[in-house]
């Protein structure tokens, strides 16, 4: 019999710590006041409590063994608000998002929520110090998030300055604005700033959101030049649809809160989604035309696409995706865009590069054109400044230069200069400027040690150009040059003063070719 009575005991004592056990310790029940619609909140779950576009008022219920943190998401809240059962206003905690501290024991309060748009806030129960150690974890990472986003804002900003090209400043205006977008969205000024200040606003995060889509508009199409493809979708189309979002942000904030405001946030919605669209359909035709950096910007715009959809069209999915789909999206897309950025920088310095070769050589006889020489010649001068010794200059004049293009053409003229521009760069040193400052004139300026080292090449480029024979198609002639040295045993006081000296010396050569051949 007592056997048979400590069973049933244990029996009992098990059943009763089942039921104890399987008792929920902390929860909330909360039920809109308009429709009876009841939802449980228990601890560390998402309640996905639909609120509906207007206004509306829910009942809270919470029977607490603990102290805990009820909080929500309010992104698309313009207005919320508390009151307990003694119909007392209360503050939230100051924080990113809404939060109430509740301590154990019974609590009961009304909610009161104005919205534009139809949304669910992901009501949550926390222990304090899981709440405290979320609210860490999501500033961190959105505080190195806004960290990036300032580098690449400041970064490009300079570059674009520096290169004078309006794209990167598009980019930095792009990245600034959306910056603005999610600071809003995650609500960290609300870390500094009091919960009624105008920049935590619904009105200020919608405008954020409109001058987000119009800049990536303006910048997309400005980094893949997409308008000298399509200029009327992109005149016609795009343009009109990424002003209308702008215009229909502002326009949100200056409406009191109706069916058209929300309609007008929805269509505001829509049209996003639909630019974005357009914008994949371009860049992949000329991705696979294979124009530069169009398969990195095709990625990064699908990447977008992709998390638009989850935040407009299947917004009730994945409270996950809904939050941060958007936020994700963006730092990949911005991680390749700066990659395409930086192709475009390289491709910018290699034209420069390229523009100023062209500029400092002359690709016809491929020596140095006036300009590199004039360049070339201040090293040296600051050369022999530093160092010391001589400057030597050789001015190069071809005799009757003008009669070989009159009787046999220009194109012979040009196998000329090409000829006696290789018979100067083989007579001279490697360390000499040679350039080619006027049609038939070449100028040879190099630093010595020594004044009789530039003699010796004085007199054996002198020697070499004395009689040239030219073979052509159209002739077989013979030409000469008058070759002018004068030395420079203390430093000119500038560029003009070595070419001016070393033009007389080379027409007093000049002279005496003339004298020779015409003899008085």
């Amino acid at each position: 019999m007592k056997k048979y009575l400590v069973l049933c005991l244990l029996l009992m004592g098990v059943h009763v710590f089942a039921a104890v056990k399987s008792a929920p310790d902390n929860q909330c029940v909360i039920q809109q006041i308009e429709t009876q619609q009841q939802s449980l909140i228990e601890l560390e779950q998402k309640s996905a409590v639909k609120i509906p576009t207007g206004e509306s008022h829910f009942l809270l219920k919470c029977e607490l063994h603990q102290d805990r943190v009820f909080t929500f998401l309010k992104s698309e809240l313009i207005e919320f608000e508390w009151r307990s059962a003694d119909n007392e206003v209360k503050t939230p905690l100051q924080g990113t998002q809404p939060a109430y501290f509740l301590s154990r024991g019974s609590q009961l309060a009304e909610l009161r929520f104005i919205t534009h748009h139809g949304y669910i806030p992901y009501f949550q129960l926390l222990e304090v110090n899981t709440y405290i150690e979320q609210s860490q974890k999501t500033n961190l990472v959105m505080g190195s998030f806004y960290g990036l986003c300032l580098t690449l804002i400041f970064y490009v900003f300079i570059l674009g300055r520096s290169l004078k090209d309006n794209t990167f400043r598009l980019y930095s205006a792009y990245i600034s604005c959306a910056s603005l977008f999610f600071l809003l969205q995650e609500g960290q000024l609300g870390l500094f700033l009091n919960a009624q200040s105008y920049w935590l606003s619904h009105q200020l995060y919608l405008m954020s959101a409109g001058l987000t889509v119009f800049s990536a508009t303006l910048f997309i199409v400005r980094l893949t030049g997409l308008r000298t493809q399509w200029p009327k979708i992109i005149n016609r189309l795009l343009f009109p649809s990424a002003w209308l979002v702008l215009g229909l942000s502002v326009l949100i904030t200056l409406l009191e809160h109706n069916q058209l405001s929300a309609l007008l946030g929805t269509v505001m919605a829509y049209l996003t989604l639909g630019i974005i669209l357009v914008m994949v359909s371009l860049v992949a035709i000329q991705a696979y035309r294979r124009v530069p950096d169009a398969l990195l910007v095709l990625v990064a715009l699908s990447v977008l696409l992709l998390a638009m959809v989850f935040r407009v069209v299947l917004s009730d999915m994945s409270p996950t995706l809904n939050r941060y789909g958007l936020i994700i999206a963006f730092a990949f897309e911005s991680f390749l865009l700066a990659v395409a950025v930086s192709e475009r920088i390289k491709r910018l310095k290699k034209s420069k590069l390229l523009a100023e070769a062209e500029a400092n050589y002359d690709l016809l006889c491929d020596v140095l054109s006036r300009r590199g020489w004039l360049k070339k010649a201040e090293s040296l001068v600051e050369q022999q400044r530093h160092k010391g010794g001589m400057l030597g200059v050789l001015y190069i004049d071809l005799n009757k230069f003008k009669h070989v293009n009159d009787v046999h053409g220009h194109n012979v003229g040009d196998k000329v200069l090409q000829v006696v521009a290789k018979i100067i760069r083989h007579q001279i040193r490697d360390i000499d400027a040679l350039g080619r400052i006027g049609g038939d004139e070449f100028v040879v300026l190099g630093h010595f040690s020594d004044k009789s080292i530039f003699h010796h090449l004085h007199q054996r480029v002198a020697t070499r150009l004395q009689l040239i024979p030219i073979h052509t198609e159209e002739a077989n002639i013979t030409v000469s040059a008058s070759v002018g040295a004068v030395d420079f045993m203390t430093i000119p006081k500038d560029i003009s003063e070595l070419l001016r000296d070393g033009d007389k010396a080379m027409y007093a050569e000049k002279l005496n070719f003339y004298h020779s051949i015409n003899p008085i």
